[in-house]
């Protein structure tokens, strides 16, 4: 996809880039750091965190 390819370079080249999906395969695919947006509240997933522990941060009540 020519959109991610540019994503991609931007970071080799050392831009920062922000990224907002709503299709973790693709967020999962793309980033080196992901944060998650809940009830108002930004969350840091933890190095490493797979689909099973991103997605349960993304329930409603996750940032209490």
């Amino acid at each position: 996809n020519e959109i991610h390819e540019r994503l991609r370079s931007a970071a080799a080249d050392g831009a920062a880039v922000v990224f907002s999906s709503g299709d973790l395969d693709e967020v999962l695919a793309l980033a080196d750091r992901i944060a998650v947006s809940v009830n108002g509240a930004l969350l840091d997933a933890p190095p490493g965190a797979g689909r099973a522990q991103i997605g349960a941060m993304m329930l409603p009540g996750a940032a209490t």
